[in-house]
């Protein structure tokens, strides 16, 4: 090949996905906090690379490369969906000599998205899918341009360069033991087509290369790359004005449900995770996978769903009020495998209506159940106590709230300027049927 005969190595690797599907037969293993209604492609290299230490690697997942090495990602962006995302990040970092490496997965710079991936188009957001993409992660100025020639030589335009950069100011590049491992992370988020998106993902149009030249450049000659900025999230204005909306709502709920906040009623606060990478590696934390186009709300109510008990989940839907592209709550239980999930798309919306009817802002809000039984409940989903759908009686859930991305700004919301999703459990001996109504599940 044309980076061949000028003095590179190339190796090919595989361009997957996993699917919720593949998280149940993995017993919650890769699944990343999965979202039921995104799969996730990940990169994976089969081959050995002389030099490189391997012993603590998923390869399914990462790899450590050199400052003077590139992975390039090129083929088809997926087909329509509401979202797509290319992110990439710091994956293993050695804890303390000779210790071994910690798990950090914390993002490395803005995720590339439909608001601001190079392709060729009239520059819609429609138009950044099926559209060819080309992505090139590195840390060296001078291997950029190498490879941007060489697709350039293979007929590939520079209009669909794009660059994922592994700066030497956040990272300890490198084949050694003590060097920090990448990896990567491709999230897609409801295909309008679903034939076509399954059609993608069975057989990804995508040529993935490694590419590193035979003889490795001197240290001194490599052009690194600075740390890249990030978007700025802000707005100046927020949803601060619904809050008074979302408190009318849940005033209305605790009423039908006859719960009294002193004896029965337990509300769980909804806190943001962490904004981005870089926070995460100040804090010595783990950023497991953060989306910048996310804006994550986590709630951990720390009881468990017992036959009579009650989740009441309610707030503001952020697409209605434009500061979310797509939005999803999303239960966890064993395993960190989601058992249930609502999302904009499909469930929130006129939710709110059956509690509400006469608010102003009732198409902006939602309200759900979720119940054992859901005979006496609107809006309710059902949680049976085993299969892949199931809690059992013993596990806690987490709630997880996803806002992706801000059609205002092209990153992630402000967490600021978001009212969170809520959340109030009841555990409660006997209640009077209400709204009786079509659940999610189909059920009467």
């Amino acid at each position: 090949s044309y980076m061949e005969n000028k003095g590179y190595l190339v190796d090919k690797g595989e361009f997957q996905f996993w699917t919720p599907e593949d998280c149940e037969e993995e017993g919650g293993l890769n699944c990343f906090g999965n979202n039921p209604d995104s799969p996730y492609g990940v990169y994976t290299f089969h081959n050995d690379f002389e030099g490189e230490y391997t012993n603590d690697l998923n390869l399914d997942l990462e790899r450590r490369l050199r400052i003077d090495e590139a992975v390039v990602f090129f083929g088809l962006t997926p087909p329509l969906a509401k979202y797509f995302g290319f992110t990439h990040y710091l994956g293993r970092r050695e804890k303390d000599p000779g210790i071994g490496s910690k798990r950090k997965s914390s993002s490395l710079s803005d995720t590339i998205n439909p608001m601001n991936i190079n392709v060729t188009g009239d520059g819609s957001y429609e138009a950044s899918f099926s559209s060819d993409v080309c992505i090139v992660t590195t840390g060296d100025q001078n291997m950029f341009e190498a490879v941007k020639e060489g697709m350039q030589y293979a007929g590939v335009p520079p209009e669909v360069m794009n660059l994922q950069v592994l700066s030497s100011d956040t990272l300890n590049l490198g084949n050694d033991r003590t060097r920090d491992s990448i990896t990567w992370l491709h999230r897609i988020m409801r295909f309008i087509d679903k034939d076509a998106g399954n059609a993608y993902m069975e057989n990804p149009p995508v040529h993935l290369f490694r590419v590193s030249p035979k003889v490795p450049v001197d240290r001194a000659l490599v052009v690194p790359y600075p740390l890249p900025d990030r978007m700025n999230r802000a707005t100046g204005v927020g949803e601060i004005d619904l809050r008074s909306s979302v408190q009318g709502l849940e005033a209305v709920l605790r009423r039908l449900f006859h719960l009294r906040a002193d004896i029965s009623l337990f509300q769980a606060k909804s806190k943001p995770t962490a904004t981005q990478g870089e926070q995460c590696l100040e804090d010595n934390a783990n950023c497991k996978r953060d989306n910048p186009d996310a804006a994550y709300f986590a709630n951990l109510p720390g009881y468990t769903l017992g036959q009579n008990d009650v989740f009441i989940i309610y707030g503001i839907n952020h697409v209605k009020t434009g500061y979310a592209k797509y939005m999803s709550v999303t239960l966890y239980g064993l395993n960190g495998i989601a058992f249930a999930s609502l999302n904009s798309e499909d469930d929130m919306e006129g939710t709110a209506a059956k509690f509400i009817p006469n608010s102003p802002n009732v198409d902006k809000l939602f309200a759900f159940v979720m119940a054992r039984d859901c005979k006496s409940y609107a809006n309710c989903v059902r949680i049976p106590y085993a299969g892949s759908k199931g809690l059992p009686p013993w596990v806690p859930p987490l709630m997880l709230s996803r806002n992706i991305l801000n059609p205002q700004t092209g990153t992630g919301a402000d967490f600021e300027e978001l009212v969170p999703t809520r959340l109030m459990f009841a555990k409660l001996p006997r209640i009077a049927p209400l709204y009786k109504n079509k659940t999610k599940n189909g059920e009467e």
